[in-house]
């Protein structure tokens, strides 16, 4: 290896090194697909969909959650038929997925509406939201690092303050759902939490802080104004999760366009 000096200023320094990676290859499959990608805080975790036959169960080819923990093999998480499996979103340390199924995973959705679900390593599954009345079914969870906290779209009016079916839920589990915007006749899109659950980022075509009168796509963040306690217990299914009330803008809870 060559070392060139460089002469700045009558003073001689080196050149700064180059940036160093690595390209790691996870899935190695010859039929089905793999996509859609969530890695955990230290990156030795990651959750994915796959409809390839990971770990021999999954010869149906379905859309199934798998995932790949470093220096062991992969998990399949779901196994189901038909049907789908879908956004997966996992948490800092890789203990909890939170993703989204049209299965009855556990009991609590016969009519196999879409809704989210949490997978928790080592006790299994919980439905969170649930169930589905107005055809629209939640979707694209996001979990915070801790895994206490989900934000995702829906139509449904799961708080008592989305009668028009336009709308951006954060779901604090075992507390509740908490509503985040309220808009009509406008969209909600594609949340992310960040790792704590206090901020929610999204876009959104809706007019939440009066600067988006022409109703382009803008980014906008929403910052919990309240600290509320939080626990890491899930509800065993949507009926034990309670309903909180609505949170609108101009409320501590109000977004703010980026």
């Amino acid at each position: 290896m060559t070392l060139s000096l460089i002469l700045l200023g009558g003073v001689l320094i080196a050149p700064l090194a180059q940036a160093q990676f690595t390209h790691t290859q996870i899935t190695n499959s010859s039929s089905g697909t793999n996509s859609n990608a969530s890695i955990s805080v230290g990156g030795t975790s990651i959750a994915f969909i796959s409809s390839s036959d990971l770990t021999s169960g999954n010869a149906d080819g379905n859309e199934e959650i798998f995932l790949w923990t470093s220096g062991s093999a992969f998990s399949q998480i779901t196994s189901t038929t038909g049907g789908f499996n879908i956004d997966p979103s996992i948490n800092g340390d890789g203990t909890r997925i939170a993703f989204r199924s049209n299965r009855d995973l556990t009991g609590g959705n016969a009519v196999l509406d879409e809704e989210i679900f949490i997978w928790t390593s080592g006790s299994g599954f919980a439905q969170i939201t649930g169930p589905t009345l107005n055809g629209g079914g939640p979707g694209f969870p996001s979990i915070n690092s801790d895994g206490t906290r989900v934000a995702f779209e829906g139509t449904d009016d799961y708080t008592g303050g989305n009668a028009d079916g336009n709308v951006r839920f954060s779901l604090d589990l075992g507390i509740g759902s908490r509503q985040i915007t309220s808009s009509t006749a406008c969209s909600n899109y594609a949340p992310s939490i960040n790792i704590d659950g206090t901020k929610i980022a999204f876009y959104s075509d809706c007019d939440l802080t009066g600067g988006n009168a022409d109703g382009s796509n803008e980014v906008f963040l929403w910052t919990s104004g309240l600290v509320s306690p939080r626990s890491p217990a899930l509800p065993a299914d949507s009926t034990s999760n309670p309903r909180s009330t609505a949170m609108a803008p101009g409320s501590p809870f109000a977004p703010t366009a980026i």
